[in-house]
């Protein structure tokens, strides 16, 4: 199943990172994303090993993104691709049976282009708008992206998940929900509460009030 809210890692290394992800676990967070950029193999393996010891004890999701051999060294939930990473079949033949894929993707022919695969199990669908986080932006998709993205899968029956992501505020969560989309995934905005506890129980009540949960059922 793949989680409604979603926290990828930011731009935070070595413990510094374990304790962002160690406090948002035991605040209840149930999905994580360890993204780490401009490291070696060998810090990214040892900070993987880290998570996942973090995420098993709080009984999180945890998913890497870029490397499958990784994933499958820790065992994680699954791997994270993106446009310019390993292709998702290549990275298939890396990974357990049980772990998913998901995949990166700016515009409606990206997921039209791995639905049509079959070998992605969600699509994190960006940049929402202007973010820091990422080096190389794509261009912003704004309410309006989403929206007719969303408009365009219900058309030709695309039904992977979709989780939007990039500089997303809280403010932005009904607007983005109302859209039809599955979940939403941050850096900054996790980053930056040092309350996790506050943060989730603000998304838990938008969740509840905002979402229709027969929207998902067929993307769940």
């Amino acid at each position: 199943m793949i989680a409604n809210f979603h926290y990828v890692t930011g731009n935070k290394r070595g413990e510094e990172l374990l304790k962002e992800i160690k406090s948002y676990c035991r605040s209840g967070g149930q999905w994580v994303q360890l993204r780490v950029k401009n490291e070696s193999f060998r810090v990214v393996l040892e900070l993987a090993f880290q998570a996942k010891r973090i995420t098993t004890h709080y009984n999180a999701r945890l998913i890497i993104n870029d490397f499958p051999e990784i994933a499958r060294a820790v065992n994680s939930y699954g791997v994270h691709l993106g446009k310019n990473d390993m292709s998702p079949k290549e990275a298939r033949s890396y990974l357990f049976d049980h772990q998913i894929i998901g995949s990166t993707c700016n515009t409606m022919e990206d997921i039209v282009e791995v639905n049509s695969k079959g070998l992605v199990d969600y699509v994190g669908l960006g940049p929402f708008r202007y973010t820091e986080t990422k080096e190389k932006l794509s261009p912003v998709l704004g309410i309006e992206g989403l929206r007719l993205i969303k408009e365009k899968c219900n058309l030709l029956g695309v039904n992977l998940p979709l989780v939007v992501i990039g500089g997303v505020q809280l403010e932005d969560f009904e607007d983005i929900f109302n859209c039809g989309v599955h979940g939403i995934a941050c850096s900054s905005l996790v980053e930056q509460y040092q309350d996790k506890e506050v943060l989730l129980n603000k998304v838990d009540s938008i969740l509840q009030n905002e979402l229709d949960y027969e929207k998902f059922e067929t993307s769940g």
